[in-house]
């Protein structure tokens, strides 16, 4: 099958059309995304993304479709560093308009997505990531486990680490750090976060170092894919949840490991999300 390899800030990702295998199960999207994802043996990435035809919905006809399985090959909700190359790449194709205000909708497993590419600049894409809602049932946490922050309101805590429960499609815990986290310190801290009984469908983790109200560093650790160079739900979840308790402004620069994004918290809690999408080659995989 076809494919075309595409990259955010670095966070890669392998890209499929769906109507290459329509009759492909969720299972073999997930063998395919172990598979090519595998950094020895395959092309290397951090999933496989599946493009889908558009549809009608209430209020508009989406462009597409989009679905995502991860290094590990299980599904994921959203992805907003994939998104913005599957925009670009649906521009390319022409299966998409660049410019003009109103944008293209991509319909995601979180909801309805919104994005505009500009036809001067179409490496910057610029997509909506929806309202964050906040709280352990937002992430869908076991309150049996967890414990009310003493200190900080709206912060809980579990396996001796204390977080801001959010969700923007995917659940993201959200640890404020003073210092810059080893690779060894990322995989051990998110990996005990990800995999904690508290969270029995796991959860992406994202240790912030606040610079000032317009600029933060994150380091991410994702849900089935581990270390990552960066990560769009992770960095719109991040300002949502800082936002929210008054410890950033409403526009934020968020630096990772791959580069940056820029974050806007909309006075109606709509999150928009401005950075890179990198197409970097075709391929073919080989099935049977």
């Amino acid at each position: 099958m076809r494919f075309t390899k595409v990259n955010g800030l670095g966070n890669d990702y392998c890209v499929f059309n769906q109507a290459d295998a329509l009759d492909w199960s969720d299972e073999q999207w997930s063998d395919l995304a172990r598979l090519i994802s595998d950094r020895t043996s395959g092309i290397g990435s951090d999933g496989v993304l599946v493009i889908g035809p558009g549809a009608a919905h209430e209020d508009c006809v989406s462009a597409a479709s989009m679905r995502v399985f991860n290094t590990d090959g299980s599904p994921g909700e959203m992805c907003g560093n994939g998104l913005r190359c599957v925009g670009r790449l649906l521009v390319e194709q022409g299966r998409a308009r660049a410019g003009g205000s109103q944008g293209f909708v991509i319909a995601t497993d979180a909801g309805l997505r919104t994005l505009w590419v500009n036809p001067e600049e179409p490496e910057s894409v610029r997509t909506t990531m929806g309202q964050a809602r906040f709280g352990p049932k937002t992430v869908g946490a076991d309150s049996d486990h967890l414990k009310s922050d003493d200190i900080e309101p709206d912060c809980w805590s579990a396996e001796g680490e204390s977080f801001q429960l959010v969700s923007v499609g995917n659940p993201h815990a959200i640890i404020i750090t003073d210092d810059p986290l080893s690779l060894e310190g990322l995989s051990s801290r998110g990996g005990a976060i990800e995999n904690a009984e508290t969270f029995p469908d796991r959860i992406n983790a994202q240790f912030v170092r606040i610079i000032d109200r317009d600029n933060v560093i994150v380091q991410s650790w994702e849900r089935g894919s581990g270390a990552t160079e960066a990560c769009g739900t992770g960095a719109a979840a991040v300002v949502a949840a800082l936002h929210k308790a008054d410890l950033v402004s409403r526009e934020v620069v968020v630096t990772l490991p791959g580069g940056d994004l820029t974050i806007e918290v909309g006075p109606d809690g709509m999150i928009i999300q401005t950075g890179p999408a990198e197409i970097e080659f075709e391929g073919d995989w080989p099935i049977g």
